[in-house]
């Protein structure tokens, strides 16, 4: 099928954990995007404003911020939902061993 200006795609970009025996399943960043946008929106939209509307796009913002925010728990002493301190160099994390993060894209 062609696709059509405006057309709505999601993204999600989730975390795989092992346990132990035990495997979880989360959701590190969801995002509800167009194909892409008509050459004509983009002479409407504010100065400064995003014109990268793809959904893979935005779920890579939202797992960029995610990772900020699990690096700032690991830095707080904190423990991340998939970093961790490494215990081989100070000061520096890294993604705890089991972890593993898989894409999906509608498009």
């Amino acid at each position: 099928a062609d696709w059509q200006p405006g057309q709505t795609c999601v993204a999600a970009i989730v975390c795989r954990r092992e346990r132990g025996s035990a495997v979880d399943f989360f959701v590190a960043s969801l995002a509800c995007g167009t194909k892409f946008v008509d050459c004509k929106q983009v002479g409407q939209v504010a100065e400064g404003a995003v014109y990268d509307m793809h959904a893979e796009a935005l779920a890579r913002r939202g797992f960029k911020r995610f990772l900020h925010l699990d690096l700032a728990r690991c830095a707080g002493g904190g423990v991340g939902e998939a970093l961790e301190r490494d215990p081989g160099t100070p000061g520096r994390c890294r993604v705890r061993p089991g972890a593993t993060f898989h894409v999906y894209s509608s498009s």
